[in-house]
């Protein structure tokens, strides 16, 4: 097997996401929310709950931007905004369980997918896809990284 160019490993790259995206992109397009509610969602489902200020801070926006974001992820139900009980100056947000599940539904699509493809490998070339995303996963990974890796 010859070396491959940079170039031509990105390209092939790009390919498979495009391809791995295809079969769940009419469930991401039926969505009837902005690339900004959706990127909230998924901050908050990776983090779980969050004061307003440190999403903000995380999405790169100001806290009156993205408490209007979450006012209307509110108004859709798929995030809650939990006061503290003994400050209530401060407020956590987190997903509902209907936002729960819109992430983890869109998750899931992708997942069966894939576990298709992956079933559909022989035993050697399932052996080799799992070398090559286990360099991936090597170089992805900070040094200092203790978080779970992503199932």
């Amino acid at each position: 097997m010859n070396p491959r160019s940079v170039d031509e490993l990105i390209h092939l790259y790009h390919a498979v996401l495009r391809m791995m995206q295809r079969p769940t992109l009419q469930d991401w397009l039926a969505l009837d929310i902005t690339l900004a509610q959706m990127k909230m969602l998924l901050l908050l489902f990776h983090e779980r709950s969050l004061p307003v200020s440190e999403a903000a801070q995380a999405l790169g926006v100001s806290a009156p931007t993205a408490s209007q974001q979450i006012d209307r992820l509110v108004q859709a139900g798929l995030v809650q905004r939990i006061e503290s009980s003994l400050d209530r100056r401060y407020t956590l947000v987190s997903l509902t369980s209907a936002g729960e599940q819109l992430i983890s539904n869109l998750r899931q699509g992708q997942k069966e997918h894939v576990g298709q493809w992956i079933e559909s490998l022989g035993s050697d070339e399932r052996q080799q896809l799992c070398m090559a995303l286990e360099v991936l996963v090597r170089l992805l990974t900070p040094a200092n990284d203790e978080t779970k890796q992503d199932q």
